[in-house]
């Protein structure tokens, strides 16, 4: 009788021990105290508008919370496991109802023209430094891209 009460007892704390991390429990302790209890933001900004959590990746959000922000007030979370910061972001994706973007890692050809003109139309007026770059050439590109710039 005690071994297979110590057997149940061992079934149970291994099936504790193993059990998916909560996400909303880790957020709460973890990220609340600065971004809200419903992420509508306070010291930290504001992750469940629209404006943000429908256009940042997964990935995005997992690298934010294990490194932090260098040089701003979100710390990183070095120790949370694999599985406590993906149940972190699952509870936050629960805030909008879009997919979570994803980015194509490859990169964009452009053509530089279009760009110095786009650049001058729209930028030049308020940083000289870059028109000065441009026209030293120093954004080199081949080709153009219409699904970027059109």
């Amino acid at each position: 009788m005690k071994k297979q009460l110590l057997l149940l007892l061992l079934l149970f704390a291994s099936a504790v021990a193993n059990a998916a991390p909560d996400g909303e429990e880790l957020y709460q302790r973890h990220c609340s105290v600065c971004h809200g209890d419903d992420g509508k933001g306070g010291v930290g900004a504001p992750l469940s508008l629209p404006s943000f959590i429908d256009a940042v990746s997964d990935q995005y959000l997992k690298i934010t919370i294990r490194v932090g922000r260098p040089g701003r007030i979100m710390p990183s979370f070095p120790t949370l496991s694999d599985a406590q910061v993906n149940a972190i972001v699952e509870f936050m994706r629960a805030w909008s109802n879009v997919p979570a973007v994803t980015h194509n890692p490859e990169p964009i050809i452009g053509d530089a023209s279009h760009g110095k003109a786009l650049f001058a139309k729209h930028c030049a007026h308020s940083t000289p430094y870059l028109v000065l770059l441009i026209n030293l050439s120093v954004i080199s590109t081949a080709g153009r891209d219409d699904r970027i710039l059109t």
